[in-house]
């Protein structure tokens, strides 16, 4: 699946917007960053590969995130 660059735009000022404003609202520091994983084609192995790599890192905390489109298809 191709994702337009708007699209991709769109998606990372989304997150972006969501961290100012957790930042925002005082919320108490992670130990762990925050890392989003943007999941611009059908779920595959690599993305499970990926995630069972990070799975007890204790660096980040991973958050797919799945374009609409996709999640519409149920993809």
């Amino acid at each position: 699946m191709n994702i337009s660059e708007d699209r991709l735009k769109e998606l990372v000022l989304r997150v972006l917007r969501e961290l100012e404003a957790e930042r925002r609202e005082g919320a108490e520091p992670q130990k762990r960053q925050k890392l989003y994983m943007i999941c611009a084609f059908p779920w595959n192995e690599g993305y499970s590969k990926f995630l069972g790599d990070m799975e007890h890192s204790k660096t980040y905390d991973i958050y797919p995130v799945i374009p609409l489109l996709l999640a519409e298809a149920g993809i």
